[in-house]
């Protein structure tokens, strides 16, 4: 399954979903009975916020509980994802979403379901093996005239398997450097930590 499939895969399309002109003292005994602690609220069939059992709790302690509206809470805008989205565009957006349900929309924005925002960062540490009984080394390198080919020979050479790699930049007294970051499976780390430095390499693990 390609990435970019992973939310059609897994949308359900069976939660509890409300309108903004749905009344707080309908909602909440909804929520309860089903025992869910955030819901997609639409308007006009659109995903557009969330609300949570302790907004409806607090807005049920206000005088004007009884004739309130979902509309009238200041819930948090929650417009939703795309179901063709790619995982990782998804993922880098996942804190815009407080809750435990990320709304999803259609091609044409309307209303299709919603994913688990656990089942996404599982997903993504799947892929990179993050949680596993791989190990993580990196390599701090210079911006510039490093060549990834040569390095992922050089660790190959040494019987070590890569499972997934990242690359991000760091700064240090004013010094700007590049950090290769590996997931990877060897029989002797420390002798692959060895021959890395022998080439070199600073190596971070």
């Amino acid at each position: 399954m390609l990435q970019s499939q992973f939310i059609e895969a897994h949308l359900e399309t069976d939660c509890p979903v409300f309108y903004d002109d749905d009344f707080v003292a309908d909602v909440l005994p909804i929520m309860q009975r089903q025992h869910v602690s955030s819901a997609p609220v639409l308007s006009g069939g659109k995903p557009e916020r969330l609300v949570t059992l302790t907004d409806l709790l607090a807005a049920e302690q206000t005088t004007d509980s009884d004739t309130l509206r979902l509309k009238e809470l200041p819930l948090p805008q929650a417009s939703g994802i795309e179901a063709g989205e790619h995982l990782f565009d998804i993922f880098r957006r996942l804190p815009h979403f407080p809750c435990d349900v990320v709304p999803v929309a259609d091609d044409k924005g309307m209303f299709a379901g919603v994913i688990d925002k656990q089942q996404v960062i599982e997903q993504v540490a799947r892929i990179f093996h993050v949680g596993d009984d791989s190990l993580t080394l990196e390599l701090e390198v210079p911006k510039s005239g490093v060549k990834l080919s040569e390095i992922i020979a050089l660790l190959e050479r040494n019987e070590a398997t890569i499972l997934s790699f990242g690359m991000y930049t760091a700064t240090s007294n004013n010094h700007e450097s590049i950090i290769l970051s590996f997931r990877l499976q060897t029989h002797d780390f420390f002798r692959l930590v060895q021959n890395l430095e022998h080439y070199g390499y600073q190596v971070h693990y």
